[in-house]
């Protein structure tokens, strides 16, 4: 073997490592996030029976049949957009989930200060994380994982 042939496949190995421990630190702050902001109402489990239900008009939705109810497909944009909150989806509902685009970018800038200028990416890390997380807890009926 080449000592370039070795760099590349080193590199290669390297570069799969650190994709894959990138995702595990994603999956890691994503459950951070769901524990801090959302179980209350989803539950740990993220089936929707968070501690504060009885507080709401409507019982928050399953966030673990999101696929399954999307014909096998986790709905990535859909799921985010709800998150963000920014963007009015009719088909959302009601309008008990606080929208956690304008309240991660409210605690942002009070962190660091008006004139911050990575407040909007780190809203879209912070939603995006969640996302992946939410992914991840998915349950995947037998008939979809046969594929």
């Amino acid at each position: 073997m080449t000592s370039k042939t070795k760099i590349l496949t080193l590199s290669a190995f390297l570069a799969f490592f650190a994709c894959d421990s990138l995702l595990a630190e994603q999956t890691r702050n994503g459950e951070s996030e769901f524990k801090s902001y959302c179980a209350s109402c989803h539950g740990l489990d993220g089936k929707g029976n968070g501690p504060f239900v009885k507080f709401l008009k409507d019982k928050p939705n399953s966030l673990t049949t999101l696929a399954r109810d999307n014909q096998g497909v986790f709905p990535f944009s859909k799921v985010y957009d709800v998150i963000d909150g920014r963007k009015h989806l009719s088909d959302h509902g009601t309008k008990d989930m606080p929208i956690w685009g304008e309240r991660y970018a409210i605690e942002i800038l009070n962190k660091y200060g008006e004139y911050s200028t990575a407040h909007p990416e780190t809203v879209r890390c912070r939603i995006l994380e969640l996302v992946f997380y939410l992914a991840e807890l998915q349950e995947y009926p037998d008939t979809v994982l046969e594929r």
